[in-house]
């Protein structure tokens, strides 16, 4: 396979997630879902240095992922646009933090950042609604 061939490749396989969900955040939301993953969780919760990350390669997706250890990244797609379902890395102290707050049913310092009703959902089995 060329070069030319791969990138190609390799972007649509970054852009071929999930397209909708990441367009139904963007309008019901009015801001890039970066942006808004800042204001209402990042920021209050002190996780700062959310970026985005251009990949262009398989290779330079790998080098993200096993080279920077304690980066916090959000992928975008060929368009700038933050992927939805995958692609945001936090540093493991930025991961428990959000893991604490799912244990404080979505509290964080005196502060409702997430639902309860979220955290109840968000952390049930969904088996049942696969099939």
């Amino acid at each position: 396979m060329y070069e030319s061939e791969k990138i190609k490749a390799f972007e649509k396989m970054i852009s071929c997630e999930y397209p909708d969900i990441t367009g139904i955040l963007v309008k019901a939301t009015g801001q890039p879902i970066i942006e808004f993953a800042t204001k209402n969780l990042f920021s209050p919760l002190g996780i700062n240095g959310i970026h985005n990350v251009v990949l262009r390669s398989v290779e330079e997706q790998m080098a993200f992922y096993t080279k920077e250890k304690h980066t916090n990244g959000w992928v975008v797609d060929a368009q700038g646009i933050n992927t939805a379902s995958w692609g945001l890395t936090l540093t493991p102290v930025d991961m428990a933090i959000i893991g604490q707050l799912y244990l404080n049913s979505g509290v964080w310092e005196g502060k409702q950042i997430i639902s309860k009703q979220w955290i109840d959902i968000s952390t049930k089995e969904h088996k049942e609604d696969i099939l």
